[in-house]
C-alpha cells in the first residue's frame, strides 16, 4: 500500500450521504464539482413580507413532496422620506422658515411704525381743537355754519328783570295823598308808604320806562281794613282806563298791617309813560299804597314783591 493512495474511498462512494443532494433519478455530481457546495441553503435573501417555502426533500427516508399554496406576495413598504439632518434645515443663506419669519417680524415692526404715527397725528390734532376751544371767545363762526354760546352767568331769565318798579312814599303826590309810616309791614324806605288816597282827587303819579311799546299788567302793593272793597282810577299818559282797579280787603276788618297786592291791564309807549292812581267821581278810595310796577304779564308779579 502506498501513502498515495491509503485511505482514499472510491470517487462515487466518496460521499455516503450524496443521495441528500439529488433528486429522485439524478446522477450524482461529481466528486470535484462538489467539493466545498454546502449541503443546503439558508442564507438567500428574502424580501420583507414574502415567505419563502421550505426545500422539497426527497429521496430514501423521506415522503414525496406535497404540493403547496402560492403564498400571497406583500408589496414592499414604501421607504421613508430622508429625514433632514438636525441643524441643517435650508440650503445656503437660511432656511425658507427663517425666511418667513423674517418677513412677518419686518410687516409687525412696519404696523407697530404706522401705529404710532397715527397716534401721534390724533394727538395733534385734539391738542389744536382744544386750544381753539380755550380761545373760543377770540374766534368767528365760520360763515353758513352755526356756534352755540353759553349765556351769560349776568343775563337773567327773567323777563321782568330790568322793567321798572317803584316804592309809593317816592312817587310825586298830590290832592290830599301824603306819606306816612304808622302802619307795619310797609316796603318803602324807613317802612313808608301813602296815604289820604280816600279823599276825593287825590293822585300818586309815577314816571315808567319800557324797553318796546304793549301791554303790561300795572300791579300795586296796598293795605284795605274796611269791611267793603275799594276801587280808584288809574291814567295812563292823560287817558283815564274804562274800567277800574279792583282793592279788596282779604284780611280782619281794622287790620293796617295786611298788605295785598292786585293788578290791571295797561297799554305802554317805547320808553317813558305817565301813569297816575287817582280817586275819581264815583271811586272808593279807602286804602294805603305801598308799591307800584309793571310787569310783561299778569303771571308774575315784579321782582321782590
Amino acid at each position: 500500500m502506498t501513502a498515495a493512495g491509503n485511505g482514499t474511498p472510491e470517487p462515487e462512494n466518496d460521499d455516503p450521504f450524496a443521495y441528500l443532494y439529488r433528486g429522485e433519478g439524478d446522477e450524482a455530481a461529481p466528486a470535484a464539482d462538489r467539493r466545498g457546495m454546502p449541503r443546503t441553503s439558508y442564507h438567500q435573501v428574502t424580501r420583507v413580507g414574502e415567505r419563502r417555502q421550505a426545500p422539497q426533500q426527497g429521496g430514501y427516508g423521506y415522503p414525496p413532496p406535497q404540493p403547496t399554496q402560492p403564498q400571497q406576495q406583500y408589496p414592499p413598504a414604501a421607504p421613508a422620506a430622508p429625514a433632514a439632518p438636525a441643524g441643517h434645515r435650508g440650503g445656503h443663506g437660511g432656511s425658507r422658515g427663517s425666511g418667513s419669519n423674517r418677513r412677518g417680524l419686518m410687516l409687525g415692526a412696519i404696523a407697530v411704525v404706522v401705529v404710532v404715527a397715527v397716534g401721534i397725528g390724533i394727538a395733534a390734532l385734539t391738542g389744536n381743537d382744544k386750544s381753539d376751544g380755550q380761545a373760543g371767545a377770540n374766534t368767528s363762526p365760520t360763515p353758513g355754519t352755526s356756534q352755540s354760546q353759553a349765556p351769560s352767568p349776568s343775563a337773567s331769565a327773567d323777563p321782568n328783570a330790568k322793567l321798572p318798579q317803584e316804592f309809593a312814599a317816592t312817587l310825586t303826590l298830590s290832592g290830599g295823598a301824603k306819606t306816612d309810616n304808622n302802619h307795619q309791614g310797609a316796603k318803602g324806605p324807613n317802612g313808608a308808604f301813602v296815604d289820604g288816597m280816600e279823599t276825593p282827587g287825590a293822585t300818586a303819579t309815577w314816571s315808567a320806562t319800557v324797553p318796546k311799546a304793549g301791554t303790561y299788567a300795572l300791579w300795586v302793593r296796598y293795605a284795605n281794613a274796611q269791611p267793603d272793597d275799594a276801587k280808584t282810577t288809574v291814567v295812563v299818559n292823560g287817558k283815564p282806563l274804562t274800567y277800574k282797579i279792583n282793592l279788596k280787603n282779604y284780611g280782619t276788618v281794622g287790620n293796617w298791617d295786611s298788605w295785598y297786592t292786585s293788578w290791571v291791564s295797561v297799554d305802554l309807549n317805547k320808553g317813558a309813560n305817565t301813569i297816575a292812581l287817582t280817586c275819581g267821581a264815583g271811586d272808593v278810595c279807602h286804602y294805603n299804597l305801598d308799591r307800584v310796577g309793571v310787569t310783561v304779564n299778569q303771571n308774575a308779579k315784579p321782582q321782590g314783591w
